[in-house]
């Protein structure tokens, strides 16, 4: 009963308000809905590859659309929204570390639509953290996850893997065959839309304080890992592990329960001397090699493009320049076709905004993974340890892929609103003064004053006995 009672009052403490209208909610699922991927491949049909979806009139005219409203549902909200921006700066600095660079490599290139495209992005997730309580924020990712699973399984039917040729080794899946990714970009973007699914599902059925039907939650959870596994993405499947073993670490801090906490140490310990042991084996079983497919050959020549702009680097928009870091690597280990990114967000980060805004995202990371900490310690409560470990796997899937920070990109949003929704909740839980601490210093206590023995006769009275002399 004690701890129920510290439940609800932990949540009165964080003062999460939620300040959304129903045409905001149906804004918010729309937009979310968008950005998740699952109809990216729907606004190119005719084009062979992911990357000219992009340029395409109609992909363009959507997202204007939804920038305007982005922008009209600010002005509504400004006084909630532009504190955000204010309180962290971290994030300010980091979007004009990009406009920086975009402003001193104009000469050489320039897309003013995909800078705008980024900013709106960061403008989105500041209003979704300011205007959304995070019960009603974990509200609209599951309407979400509902409305993309039926989706995806539909443009399975119909067209199976639109973009399968992204893939260029062919591997198979867990379950034994092609990777089937629907109209995803790429099958990691769809691993990765999957995997926050099945952390959020299980979050929600560990949480019994919400009033969901279990029975859906369950069928969520169950068809999210599956559309999981359909989509072989291994890092996407080590992303759920670790969001698993952080949920499950951080209640066992909350309802004191060592055993789990020691279980998953051991695991972790065989994992890692697994991994040491025979690295080849271990990422063998989830069909990878120790070289991480290639990644690590990526990354040894990472230095020599950084080095060349190593303070403000290439801007965001001039990454796949001509001349940009991208093609001249391509040219340098005579890849057919060039490719797409270092695969690694903080080198990307590195290349496009210099040293500058790699120290200033590695800043903000580091205060984002802090602060969900202390929230979901403080709070005593299932939901808000899903802000923290979405953070962290978002963190460990952004080590292996270049998809923070990306324009409509779905892990962009989820990482950037956590962000903004467990800072607000840290600062109410720096206002509150502890239960356990006095409201208002006590005053020092002074020796009493002697008083004489007789009074003179115009200060004595007769009526008051307190006048009279005192009697030893």
């Amino acid at each position: 009963m004690r701890a129920k009672i510290e439940m609800f009052e932990g949540n009165a403490d964080m003062n999460d308000r939620n300040y959304a209208r129903p045409l905001e909610y149906a804004f918010a699922f729309v937009t979310l809905f968008l950005m998740s991927g699952v109809l990216y491949g729907a606004f190119g049909l005719s084009t062979e590859s992911s990357a000219g979806i992009g340029q395409s009139g109609l992909y363009k005219m959507v997202w204007a659309t939804l920038y305007f409203l982005v922008g009209w549902m600010i002005a509504l909200r400004f006084r909630l929204v532009l504190p955000v921006f204010a309180f962290n700066f971290p994030v300010t600095l980091f979007a004009l570390a990009y406009l920086l660079s975009e402003i001193v490599n104009s000469d050489e290139h320039g897309d003013l639509i995909r800078l705008l495209s980024l900013y709106f992005t960061f403008a989105f997730c500041a209003w979704l953290a300011a205007v959304f309580s995070l019960e009603k924020i974990v509200r609209l990712l599951v309407y979400v996850m509902f409305a993309v699973i039926p989706v995806h399984v539909v443009n399975l039917i119909l067209f199976g893997t639109k973009y399968g040729s992204d893939d260029v080794i062919q591997r198979q899946t867990l379950l034994g065959f092609e990777s089937l990714s629907g109209l995803f970009g790429h099958k990691n973007l769809a691993g990765l839309a999957f995997a926050v699914g099945v952390a959020l599902f299980l979050t929600l059925l560990l949480d019994r304080s919400q009033r969901y039907n279990r029975k859906l939650l369950f069928a969520g959870l169950v068809l999210s890992g599956l559309c999981l596994l359909l989509t072989g993405a291994a890092l996407a499947i080590i992303v759920v592990v670790v969001i698993f073993s952080v949920m499950i670490w951080m209640s066992s801090l909350n309802t004191r329960r060592a055993i789990w906490t020691n279980a998953l140490g051991v695991v972790a310990l065989c994992g890692a001397i697994a991994v040491a042991y025979d690295p080849d084996w271990a990422l063998g079983l989830l069909g990878r090699s120790s070289d991480l497919t290639g990644r690590t050959v990526l990354w040894a020549w990472w230095s020599e493009s950084f080095l060349e702009k190593p303070w403000i680097g290439y801007g965001y928009t001039g990454f796949f320049v001509p001349g940009g870091p991208v093609k001249i690597l391509a040219s340098r280990l005579s890849l057919e076709g060039g490719i797409a990114n270092f695969h690694n967000s903080l080198l990307d980060i590195g290349i496009q905004t210099g040293v500058i805004g790699l120290s200033l995202f590695c800043l903000i990371t580091a205060l984002g993974l802090w602060r969900g900490a202390v929230v979901a310690i403080r709070s005593h409560h299932a939901l808000t340890t899903f802000p923290f470990a979405v953070l962290v796997g978002l963190c460990v899937h952004a080590f292996g892929e270049s998809d923070i920070p990306l324009h409509n990109g779905f892990s962009t949003v989820i990482f950037f609103t956590m962000f903004f929704k467990v800072s607000a909740l840290y600062r109410n839980l720096q206002r509150k003064p502890s239960r356990h601490r006095l409201r208002t210093t006590p005053s020092p206590l002074r020796p009493p004053e002697p008083r004489p023995a007789f009074l003179s006769g115009a200060d004595r009275g007769t009526d008051k006995s307190a006048n009279l002399p005192m009697v030893t």
